[in-house]
């Protein structure tokens, strides 16, 4: 019985032995690979703060004295706009992410409630187009532009951006109400995405009617 106990416990710490050597391997790769996530970043932070000459004689570990100088540069230089181009993608982002938001909301809420025909070929398409990158249509998008005179336009920035796939499959994996009684209930957010999705009102007898006393969402 003694014997045993020995050997487990010269076991159990041949294990635990076993086990801080396993961490500490993983711990030394786990700490080499987040260095170089972070060189880059190391060097531009130095190269902000050394000036062009500075920089076309080679590397450098440490930090140069031209950062304020640089700084200064950066927004007075007249051909590189800063602020403008800050105020714009500003504005892009906040009504690209209005509108990418709202509109895959009504588009996931009707797919996900209502029964129509064509539904499935409509989720499949939109989910499909996911596998397209955007490399692909970048060039035709931009040739499109140029020929109907629409560069330098907010609008060829915003609309596309509207038709998000990616945005709709995530709110499609998200919880979604499964009655339109329950959006009502839920938050006065979905309310707002359920009376903008349903402009046309609809009587009692309406298969589709949010008000009848029974609902029904199959239309076909």
């Amino acid at each position: 019985m003694t014997d045993t106990r020995s050997l487990n416990s010269e076991k159990m710490a041949n294990q635990k032995v076993g086990l801080t050597i396993y961490r500490i391997v993983v711990y030394i790769v786990l700490f080499f690979l987040t260095l170089l996530c972070l060189f880059p970043f190391y060097v531009l932070l130095v190269n902000c703060s050394r000036s062009n000459a500075e920089i076309m004689k080679g590397f450098s570990w440490w930090f140069g004295n031209s950062f304020f100088t640089n700084l200064k540069n950066l927004f007075t230089d007249s051909n590189l706009p800063l602020t403008h181009a800050v105020i714009n993608s500003i504005i892009l982002a906040l009504v690209n992410a209005i509108l990418t938001v709202y509109f895959s909301a009504l588009t996931a809420y009707a797919t996900h409630i209502y029964r129509f025909h064509g539904r499935k070929f409509i989720e499949t398409f939109i989910i499909s187009i996911m596998m397209i990158p955007t490399q692909i249509s970048a060039m035709g998008l931009v040739m499109f532009c140029i020929q109907n005179s629409l560069t330098n336009n907010y609008a060829i920035l915003i609309l596309p951006a509207i038709a998000s796939p990616v945005t709709y499959f995530f709110m499609k994996l998200s919880r979604l109400p499964e009655s339109t009684e329950q959006a009502k209930s839920e938050s006065s957010i979905r309310l707002f995405f359920l009376s903008s999705n349903q402009p046309l009102p609809f009587n009692s007898s309406s298969p589709m009617s949010p008000t009848g006393t029974t609902i029904s969402h199959r239309v076909c």
